[in-house]
């Protein structure tokens, strides 16, 4: 997985949906800190973030992986 991509695609699908990175944190059981600390280091997360934050944005999580 290319992870500045997936953290790329993350990003453009919370703005799409017009929420902030801080919504999309609290909503997938993380602290708005991790959250910016990964895509800052743009840190492999585990798959079953992956999941929570394709869910919650709506998305495929092979979408967010693969493009």
């Amino acid at each position: 997985m290319n992870t500045q991509m997936f953290w790329c695609r993350v990003k453009i699908c919370i703005r799409q949906k017009g929420l902030t990175q801080q919504e999309a944190a609290k909503a997938c059981g993380l602290s708005f800190s991790t959250l910016c600390n990964w895509i800052k280091e743009n840190a492999n997360p585990p798959l079953i973030y992956v999941y929570r934050i394709s869910k919650y944005l709506g998305v495929k999580y092979e979408y967010l992986i693969n493009g």
